[in-house]
């Protein structure tokens, strides 16, 4: 009986018909087909159908079937692989270092370094290059009067921390922005008054910083004013700026500028409304949020392309697919320094790391067998780990930051762009605005043209603005009309993602001081940074459930295939940028305020909580390298 079993089954699997296998495949789930895919050489060409893996993933990730395939991936099965195997899914590591609520992280852009803020009034740097994460640098801003760190950014160059925070006072709406070297020690370098606190401050390029000041004139209306601030302040004259405002704007309605960040788009805000008169409808090739429609294939067929695919040992399809990608993100990341104000980098970390305590907790082994067994056997090297050898060529647009800085000889560079969220009809902010950025032409006026040293006008030139009776007008606004909680930008700054609660659809505002109730799920509005127009929103997923009077700011992070962000309903949750799905949520005990991916690997994800916890999530791939290099 054996033995006739064995038979039966050997003449099924070398006499049944490839459409019967096929048809048969079709009830199978991805795990079953990939198991399948193991028993013999004719199965395995079967279950690698396009159709088999089309089909599983429109339906296991629930993507509307009229969005195609992301371009440059050349498989679906790549797509599944990417969806399941290579997005942040394993709570990996739990740190409970901090005594309040964690507020905001934020990543370097190249060490593998992140900082955690927290109303208990510090900043801590750690090190996620190391397993477990390591703790390198911590300061306690208490000493400095603060009441709690509130927001981190890292500069270009990663050798400044930005950490912006609040002023103790039950009603105080003042702030101040503190600069820590990350070289050799960490040493604070200047502090910064920036008022109101929520305009959190950002970088202008590695070596200026942007601030704000708020000046109450009465009859609801007030004066925002954005300064350029010098992150080193040792003078070497008596004549150098180490402040300049750039900027002052008119609030109405209780309104102010808030939440100030800079882009280092090249198109935008020059020849707007030739531009947007050409855009195409929603659904067409240019709303797709990635930036593929932009992207030029050559090379290879897609059939030579897919037989590749299957054939070829190499590395994993989402670092292939976004290799070109990171290439021109790491140009854009430096276009800000134009050469001019240019600061010492590339030092090297000499602090030892401070050794790890009890309170990092390694992830216990969780909920892992189902998932990290299937991607073992059904996507393991032998099989799920087939990419092409010669993936088809990208040709991307983006000019390279040789091309983008100002030279002796050039009069022509790529200006950067203020964004800021303010109100118009109301005091809470419901209006994105955008304003060109000229300070480089100013300081080059009032220098020589070789002389590339400093941003800042002299002292004696530095008087933009001063007895000024006029304000400088918005270049553009866009009203998401609901109240916005949170915005990033993407890695190369093609497209602003922003957290809105919108207002109802009939809503009236007949007081400024009386908003329009808002909703608890919150929208993600895609904004394309080349035409400042709204081209899609992602799938609706988190909420929120406070008031207008107590809604506070919820960050998000966006990474080159993916969005994330934080919510009051105690989950974090990431979406894919281009399906503009909801892959997956993260679960803590109470708010979770901000969530950051890690620039050098996408496949981690760190989100901190009202808990007092940092947790760190990784990828099944990731997982599993991590688990296997662990000492047996």
């Amino acid at each position: 009986m054996p033995n006739f079993q064995s038979g039966c089954d050997a003449l099924w699997q070398d006499t049944a018909p490839d459409s019967l296998l096929l048809h048969v495949f079709r009830y199978l789930s991805a795990y079953d087909l990939c198991q399948a895919n193991c028993v013999c050489s004719k199965w395995k060409h079967v279950g690698q159908d396009e159709f088999l893996w089309k089909d599983l993933t429109y339906n296991n990730f629930k993507i509307n079937r009229s969005i195609s395939r992301m371009l440059p991936s050349t498989s679906w099965y790549g797509e599944y692989k990417r969806l399941h195997a290579h997005t942040p899914q394993v709570q990996s590591e739990v740190i409970h270092c901090h005594s309040d609520q964690v507020l905001h992280v934020s990543f370097s852009h190249r060490t593998n370094l992140f900082a955690t803020t927290s109303k208990d009034g510090s900043v801590k740097v750690w090190d996620i290059s190391k397993y477990p994460t390591q703790l390198k640098y911590e300061s306690n801003l208490r000493e400095l009067f603060w009441k709690y760190t509130q927001f981190s950014e890292f500069n270009e160059t990663d050798t400044l921390l930005l950490v912006s925070g609040v002023h103790f006072g039950s009603q105080s709406t003042s702030g101040e922005i503190a600069v820590f070297t990350l070289e050799d020690e960490f040493m604070m370098q200047c502090r910064v008054i920036n008022k109101p606190y929520d305009v959190f401050g950002c970088w202008y390029n590695e070596s200026y910083l942007l601030s704000g000041n708020l000046y109450w004139m009465g009859n609801l209306t007030s004066c925002s004013a954005i300064w350029l601030n010098k992150a080193f302040q040792a003078l070497e004259s008596e004549h150098e700026s180490v402040v300049m405002r750039l900027f002052k704007f008119r609030n109405v309605s209780a309104s102010s500028i808030r939440t100030v960040r800079v882009a280092n788009c090249q198109s935008y805000l020059t020849n707007i409304e030739s531009e947007t008169a050409s855009i195409q409808p929603p659904g067409s090739d240019f709303s797709l949020p990635n930036g593929n429609q932009r992207k030029e294939k050559v090379g290879l067929d897609i059939q030579e392309t897919l037989n590749a695919y299957f054939t070829t040992e190499d590395s994993d399809p989402l670092q292939e697919q976004s290799e070109g990608v990171n290439k021109d993100c790491e140009n854009l990341s430096n276009i800000g320094a134009i050469n001019l104000g240019e600061s010492e980098t590339n030092s090297d970390e000499s602090q030892d790391a401070i050794e790890p305590e009890s309170n990092v907790l390694v992830r216990n082994e969780q909920n892992l067998h189902d998932d990290i067994d299937w991607a073992a056997a059904a996507f393991n090297e032998q099989y799920y780990d087939r990419v092409p050898d010669n993936e088809p060529e990208i040709s991307y647009s983006t000019p390279s930051s040789a091309s983008l800085t100002l030279t002796q000889n050039s009069n022509t560079f790529n200006d950067k762009y203020l964004i800021f969220t303010m109100g118009t009809e109301t005091y809470v902010p419901h209006v994105i605005g955008f304003k060109k950025i000229e300070i480089v032409q100013l300081g080059n006026q009032l220098t020589k043209a070789s002389d590339q040293k400093h941003l800042l006008p002299d002292v004696s030139y530095n008087n933009q603005g001063v007895g000024r009776e006029t304000y400088d007008e918005v270049d553009y606004s866009l009203d998401l009309k609901g109240h916005i909680i949170g915005m990033c930008l993407s890695p190369d700054h093609s497209y602003l993602y922003v957290n809105s609660r919108p207002w109802p659809s009939d809503y009236i505002i007949a007081d400024p001081l009386v908003p329009p109730d808002i909703a608890q799920e919150i929208d993600i509005h895609v904004i394309d940074m080349h035409t400042l127009k709204e081209i899609c929103k992602l799938e609706k997923a988190h909420k929120a459930y406070t008031s207008n009077d107590e809604c506070f700011f919820i960050f998000l992070d966006v990474s080159d295939h993916y969005v994330a962000s934080g919510a009051e309903d105690k989950f974090a949750y990431i979406w894919d940028r281009y399906y503009k799905v909801n892959l997956s949520r993260y679960q803590h005990d109470d708010v979770v305020n901000c969530v950051a991916f890690n620039p050098q690997d996408s496949e981690v994800l760190v989100s901190v909580s009202d808990d007092h916890s940092i947790k760190i999530w990784r990828s099944r791939h990731r997982e599993k390298q991590l688990q296997n290099s662990k000492p047996h």
